[in-house]
This record gives C-alpha cells, sequence and structure tokens, in this order.
C-alpha cells in the first residue's frame, strides 16, 4: 500500500495507521468481486463494519457470483523501516489450487484495499487484482515454504540495515528498455556465438515439440475416429435387439432406441450407463418370459401335435397306427433250451467241472 498522490487514493499517515490496525482477520478476495453486494447486505441490516459482518455479506452475495467468495485471508500489515506499508495474506492452495498459481506466475500479482471513507477509515477487504487502483501495490515476496518464512521476512523488513527485497515495476523505471538491436550491437562476437547456438538449439526443440504435437494430434483423431465407429456399432447392436421386443414390453420398461441413445451410446456417467444397460436387460429377461409363457421361441412357431400336415389346422381324428404285418411265416416260439437263464447257469458251471 503506497501513498502515491492518486487522486482518490491518497491515505493520510494517521489513516494507514488505523487500516494497518483493522486489516488483520480481514477476508481477502478477488478482483472485488462480490464487495459490493456485501455493502448493500450490511447496510440493509445495519449494525457495525466486523470482519464477521464483511464475511457474511460476501457469502451472501456468492449466491449470485461464485467468485464474490472469500479466497483467504489477510494475516497482519505493519510499516516497513523504509516507509512502505505492507500486509501479508493466506489463501488455501488445496481449494483455490488455479488462482495460487496465477499468482506465482505474475499473471495475478496486484493488491487493492476496500474501505468506508470517514472521520476514520474503516478497512473491509484486501483484493488480488491485475491493475490495482494504486500504483506499486502488488505482492512483492513469497509463497513462503518454510513455516517460519513470514517471520522472518517481516524481521528483515522492520531492520534498517537489511531493508525488504521488492518486485520492479514499470512505473519505478526512469526509461523504458533498450532495443534488442541495441543490446546486440553491445555483446562481444563470442557472446553473439552463444546466443546464436542457443536459439539453433531452442529451434531444434521447438521443431521436436511440433513433430511430438503433430503425432498426438493425430493419435487423439484417430482414437475419436474409433470411438465413433464404435457407437454407430453400438448403435445398430441395440436397434436389432430392440426389434426383437414388442411395444407393450418396451413400454413398461420404459425402454426405445432414444432412451438406449442417451443412457448408453452417449452416456459418459459409468454409474448411469450401467443402470440403464439393466434396464435392456430387465426388458430382455420380461421378453424371454413372455415368449417361455406364450409357448414361442422367438420368430419360430412351435407346431401343434395335431398339425400334422403342417398346415396350422388340426387334423378331425389324432392319427393311429397299424401294426406292421410281415408276409413270412410265423416264427416257431417255443424257447430254446439253452437261451433260458437256468440253462445258462448251468452251462457257466459245467465248464468249471
Amino acid at each position: 500500500m503506497e501513498t502515491n498522490g492518486v487522486d482518490g487514493y491518497v491515505l493520510s499517515t494517521l489513516e494507514l495507521i488505523q487500516i494497518a490496525q483493522q486489516l488483520r482477520s480481514k477476508p481477502l478476495t478477488y478482483e472485488h468481486v462480490g464487495i459490493a453486494g456485501a455493502c448493500e447486505w450490511m447496510e440493509r441490516r445495519g449494525g457495525d463494519v466486523s470482519t464477521e459482518r464483511v464475511v457474511a455479506g460476501l457469502n451472501a452475495a456468492a449466491q449470485a457470483d461464485l467468485l464474490g467468495s472469500p479466497i483467504g485471508v489477510v494475516l497482519d500489515a505493519w510499516r516497513a523501516a523504509d516507509g512502505t506499508w505492507l500486509c501479508s495474506f493466506a489463501i488455501d492452495h488445496r481449494t483455490h489450487p488455479r488462482l495460487c498459481a496465477l499468482v506465482d506466475s505474475g499473471t495475478l500479482r496486484g493488491l487493492s484495499l476496500s474501505h468506508y471513507h470517514g472521520i476514520l477509515p474503516e478497512a473491509l477487504e484486501v483484493s488480488l487484482c491485475s491493475t490495482p487502483a494504486r500504483p506499486g501495490c502488488s505482492v512483492t515476496a513469497g509463497p513462503f515454504d518454510a513455516p517460519d518464512g513470514l517471520r522472518k521476512y517481516k524481521a528483515r523488513s522492520l531492520s534498517v540495515a537489511s531493508p525488504h527485497p521488492c518486485l520492479v515495476t514499470m512505473s519505478a523505471l526512469e526509461s523504458p528498455p533498450a532495443d534488442m538491436s541495441d543490446v546486440l550491437k553491445q555483446l562481444t562476437p563470442e557472446n553473439r556465438k552463444l546466443i546464436s547456438a542457443a536459439f539453433a538449439s531452442m529451434d531444434a526443440e521447438l521443431a521436436t515439440v511440433h513433430k511430438t504435437n503433430a503425432s498426438l494430434k493425430n493419435a487423439a483423431a484417430s482414437v475419436l475416429r474409433s470411438e465413433d465407429l464404435d457407437k454407430r456399432l453400438l448403435t445398430s447392436q441395440l436397434e436389432t435387439l430392440l426389434s426383437q421386443f414388442d411395444e407393450q414390453t418396451k413400454e413398461r420398461h420404459n425402454i426405445s432406441m432414444q432412451t438406449c441413445k442417451d443412457g448408453i451410446v452417449d452416456e459418459n456417467n459409468a454409474s448411469a450407463m450401467r443402470r440403464n444397460f439393466d434396464r435392456v436387460l430387465l426388458c430382455c429377461n420380461s421378453a424371454l418370459m413372455q415368449q417361455k409363457a406364450d409357448g414361442t421361441t422367438g420368430s419360430k412357431r412351435k407346431r401343434d401335435p395335431g398339425d400334422t400336415d403342417g398346415t396350422g389346422e388340426a387334423n378331425a381324428a389324432p392319427p393311429t397306427f397299424e401294426p406292421f404285418a410281415s408276409p413270412s411265416p410265423v416264427a416257431d416260439t417255443t424257447p430254446d433250451p439253452q437261451s433260458t437263464p437256468a440253462s445258462a447257469l448251468r452251462a457257466a458251471l459245467a465248464a468249471f467241472d
């Protein structure tokens, strides 16, 4: 935080001291989203501007826009030995990993303060933003991995002999950076060769990356084609299966080609796909049981016992079978003495004598 002379954003030393004392435990937000709604929420209910009420107002505003909810908390605020006003904050990287990545990459490093302006200001929030209203207000250090990293940083910032490190912003530069051609002219021939070799190596790596990307793109296209083919095959098989069911059975189980397409072919959730497929199996089971009860087996009709001529109509009388009369002489029915069980037993005993 700085008093940099920007109209409408200048804070006196007394105001800065007051705000620094209030900032601890205040919410950290993203781009001030939700603070206007939180202020309206607090004004409708009256009362003071406590941290709890600000957080409650932000949570109420977040019902309309999730970005309005707090993303972190301010831990401390103090004035460094060089006169710079600093604050520390914490963000839960498990809850907001992408937001932390934006801060670490430098994309989101601006800091902005919201407060009520009165005889003495009342701090509301500190917000991470891309472009702060007060130039120079930005994240200057962190994240701190060690447990005492923040404590040591604050101690260094309060020491006159060891001023705290800070990021140099474009507003602090006296002149724009030199042109690339001017920089190259100042290089020695040996350095130019080294830079040229480095660029050649980068070009080769870039070509390899492009080649790999092209290969992956072709592989992805092949996967998509295979997926489309699989879906078409599955659709065809389902159409064939459903054609075997009568309309009453399909209606009873709420099965149609459209429900199968939505719930099986195009469904990406495995549990939902399994439930829809179970319904198809129930429909199959019901159809098979009905066929068994009707005495039919699919498309073939079982012949009636009385249908002897294949016309589907029963004959007037069931068929009768007459014994076959042989024209040969009647055989002698007198049993062979050797063929009776008693004679066979006697013959076997005689063989052992």
